[in-house]
């Protein structure tokens, strides 16, 4: 099986093709060049391994939550080759691939995922994880404050959970304060790589997406209209 992975959900871009088990994947790394460069990046990886899209099993796209402007241009190039070539497309949460990222570090239980979402908010999901087996939600994927949110997490998950993500470096006068829990520190960002297996699992139960309707978890409003609510307000 090969599936093909976009992440443009953060400034550090990349592409995959391959399965659970064997994958290849090319990292972009200008967050301001990505919808250059991002088709470009796609057939060198293609290319490299003698295919065209249409070998492939399936496109599955890091739908977020992440940069609002980083995940359409991820999606409308998921979009456009899973129609243009019949291929299934697979909506993935940006959250679940860091989680199984913490998991092909191999750690098992529970882990509480947090992206940097500025200004005291973060991004965050909870999964059950384990080897080889898709990370299991414990709750849906949400946004707000972190002084919110961890406490809540951190019930569900339990004290010794697994803490991983951006959030964590953004936050951690906080997180030095909690005892029990695993800080994994080298997962910065979700990879297409865990995308592409995600999305052999999604195939596995026929969970792909219609690429007309297919569009981005933004998980909360952008800055602008956020803006924009408060100017209406004032």
């Amino acid at each position: 099986m090969n599936y093909l992975g976009i992440d443009t959900s953060t400034g550090t871009a990349s592409v995959a093709v391959g399965d659970r088990r064997q994958v290849r994947e090319s990292v972009i790394g200008n967050d301001y060049r990505q919808s250059a460069m991002i088709v470009g990046a796609i057939q060198e990886l293609l290319q490299d391994g003698g295919m065209v899209v249409s070998d492939t099993d399936g496109v599955a796209c890091v739908a977020g939550p992440g940069s609002f402007t980083g995940l359409r241009v991820g999606m409308c190039t998921a979009k456009a080759l899973s129609y243009a070539t019949g291929r299934p497309m697979y909506s993935v949460s940006s959250l679940e691939c860091m989680a199984w990222q913490v998991a092909k570090s191999g750690y098992s239980g529970n882990v509480c995922v947090m992206m940097d979402a500025r200004n005291d908010q973060v991004y965050m999901g909870c999964y059950r994880i384990g080897p080889d087996t898709e990370p299991c939600a414990l709750m849906g994927d949400t946004a707000g404050a972190i002084g919110e949110l961890l406490p809540q997490a951190l019930e569900l998950c339990g004290a010794d959970c697994i803490l991983a993500g951006t959030g964590i470096y953004a936050h951690m006068d906080m997180v030095q304060q909690l005892q029990g829990v695993t800080v994994v520190s080298d997962i910065h960002r979700p990879a297409a790589w865990a995308a592409v297996a995600i999305a052999e699992f999604m195939a596995m139960e026929g969970r792909e997406v219609n690429p007309v309707t297919a569009a981005p978890q933004y998980l909360r409003q952008s800055q602008a209209e956020r803006s924009k609510q408060t100017g209406a307000k004032s």
